[in-house]
């Protein structure tokens, strides 16, 4: 079995958490099977939440009108919760007259910008869906992206950095240059009418975003405010887009129901429902865990969230995080080695912090341990999940006992349960390896237009297969041990590499390419790509890395490329890619490759 083939790898990269024996108490929100199988349901003391996106920051306004809501510490921006949800009614107002309304699906394509809140905001309130795009997406993934679900409006940066999104939005609809504003009449976006540019700059066929949200008063208004009873909370709200096994994107549409209560009973699990606290996060908005553990955790318990940046800078992080006077702190693996990279560099007062959560890709016991010592944050809370899962699954409560804190994943959050079984389908015994698999109000309500796929991962009794290996011990901990699926997480991003192996296919002198991934001290994971030419033809690894970088996003490009004339082969002709992975971890310790080299592509 494939996931046999990958627990071997997950051990040889310690993911392995043993379960030890350290006196731990059983928890008072777990209810065990007593034939001892592996099924818990995490109970809980607080009900689900019944409302939707729009009706919580609602409640909070009027609950808090004056408390700061959201902070953008580098743009110097700050709201309370009175002024965002005006901001996102006007916002909203200013959408529907652009005939944007109920269902319609809006991307958002941006960094960590205030625009993206209020669209976030403003979208859920007149029950329009929001769709998140990945900054770093190239002309023809976000052509795929717009088109997969029938986008009808975008709401993009005019650029940043390196990346120019009015430009790229141009190529894909050259009809914009001569368009009225919203009737754009696009052929390879038949579906895509609005181009909302965040600009102070006008550009023809578009619209500027301050213009729009200017524009939204009166009649408009009220209409907003009639909508919320009628908007459902088991309504698609949001689409993640996750990469599937057959190398195209996944649309994942999740719910006010999905996210309202992932928010929620993880700011629970960190005390945030106790009392209002000021969280940094420098997560991407457009990454599920922006979008629940930043963005919405603060407005489902009523505090403050502050954005260092609009993009992961460990100085912005450090700066806001002391300057804010912060007692939360949440990022992926990666991004917290580089902090506590900066804080060896200069000293910051950290010492109001306190929880966060680490989670997106494997966390090594060493990094845990350093990030409690030397970012102060002692209640720091491991996290397991998925973004199909809105994306909590399990987490550390505050009060885990310490060496729990290094190893597990914690418990399953509130009201969730989770079982674990085998290839066959049979819930295993406590303490065995088996595929985690996962049912309660967190798990998606479909994938886009893909009713098969849908099928094959939530069953017809509601339990969603994660296809990651792991175990239950006898307290109700979980251990995530690898994974079934043929993904790589790299600082967070899953990458698929039937998407990448699909890509390098379209270069005309490679005949054959497989993609692995190799342990990384940094990203966690870096891809590493084997490559077959054509016969009689010759290529270079920066001939192929630029051929990537041109056209694919710069987190895809594997970091490893090494040239072969054949891959080891099962008896029935598949390519055995743990022989790859285990290949490629020799080859690259031999020559002793990577182990400086850790800024990726």
């Amino acid at each position: 079995m494939a996931w046999r083939n990958n627990l071997k790898w997950s051990v040889r990269k310690t993911w392995l958490y043993p379960s030890r024996n350290v006196g731990v108490q059983t928890s008072p929100y777990l209810v065990k099977d007593t034939t001892k199988l592996s099924y818990i349901h995490g109970t809980s003391d607080k009900p689900l939440l019944g409302m939707t996106i729009g009706q919580l920051l609602q409640s909070k306004a009027n609950l808090h009108p004056d408390r700061e809501a959201f902070v953008f510490h580098k743009a110097g921006v700050r709201w309370t919760y009175g002024q965002l949800n005006q901001k996102c009614d006007e916002l909203a107002a200013g959408y529907l007259r652009l005939n944007i309304g109920r269902g319609d699906r809006v991307a958002v394509l941006a960094p960590n910008v205030p625009e993206y809140i209020l669209s976030q905001y403003a979208l859920a309130r007149i029950g329009a869906v929001m769709v998140c795009i990945n900054p770093g997406y190239k002309e023809c993934e976000l052509a795929y992206a717009l088109n997969k679900v029938g986008c009808k409006a975008i709401v993009a940066a005019e650029s940043f950095k390196a990346h120019d999104y009015h430009g790229t939005l141009s190529a894909i609809n050259p009809e914009m240059e001569r368009c009225v504003p919203g009737e754009l009449d696009s052929k390879r976006c038949p579906n895509l009418k609005t181009v909302i540019i965040i600009s102070e700059k006008s550009h023809p066929g578009t619209y500027r975003f301050q213009d729009v949200l200017g524009t939204g008063h009166g009649s408009h208004i009220n209409d907003v405010h009639n909508l919320q009873s009628k908007l459902n909370v088991d309504d698609g709200i949001n689409i993640q887009y996750t990469s599937g096994t057959t190398g195209h994107p996944k649309g994942v549409v999740l719910t006010h129901h999905n996210v309202v209560n992932n928010a929620y009973f993880s700011g629970k699990r960190m005390g945030h429902h106790e009392k209002p606290s000021r969280h940094c996060s420098p997560y991407p908005l457009f990454h599920c865990s922006g979008l629940t553990f930043g963005s919405l955790l603060a407005v489902a318990n009523g505090g403050t969230l502050v954005l260092p940046a609009p993009s992961f800078d460990p100085v912005a992080t450090l700066e806001a995080a002391e300057k804010e006077r912060c007692d939360a702190l949440s990022a992926v693996p990666t991004m917290y080695i580089d902090m506590l990279k900066q804080a060896k560099k200069k000293e910051y007062d950290l010492s109001r912090l306190q929880t966060g959560i680490i989670g997106g890709a494997p966390v090594p016991e060493e990094l845990s341990i350093r990030i409690r010592e030397r970012l102060n944050l002692t209640d720091l809370t491991l996290t397991y999940g998925l973004t199909e899962c809105s994306p909590a699954i399990f987490q550390c409560p505050i009060d885990c006992p310490v060496e729990l804190k290094h190893r597990s994943v914690g418990m399953p959050g509130d009201h969730v349960e989770v079982k674990i079984r085998n290839e066959r389908g049979d819930t295993v015994p406590l303490g065995e390896v088996g595929e985690i698999c996962v049912r309660g109000y967190n798990v998606m309500k479909e994938y886009w237009g893909d009713p098969q796929k849908t099928r094959e991962a939530k069953d017809e009794d509601g339990w969603f297969s994660t296809g990651d290996l792991g175990k239950l011990d006898e307290n109700g901990y979980g251990y995530v041990m690898g994974r079934i699926k043929d993904m790589v997480i790299r600082g967070g991003e899953n990458i698929y590499t039937a998407e990448i192996e699909q890509f390098f296919h379209t270069h005309h002198k490679v005949d054959d390419v497989h993609v692995v991934g190799v342990p990384d001290e940094r990203l966690g994971e870096e891809l590493c790509a084997f490559v077959r030419l054509h016969k009689d033809t010759t290529a270079t690894e920066d001939e192929m890395r630029h051929f990537g970088r041109s056209r694919i996003a710069h987190f895809k490009v594997p970091k490893y490329m090494f040239f072969t004339k054949e891959f080891p082969m099962t008896a029935s002709n598949k390519v055995q890619k743990f022989r790859l992975q285990e290949i490629a971890i020799r080859l690259l310790e031999e020559n002793d490759i990577g182990r400086e080299r850790t800024s990726g592509v």
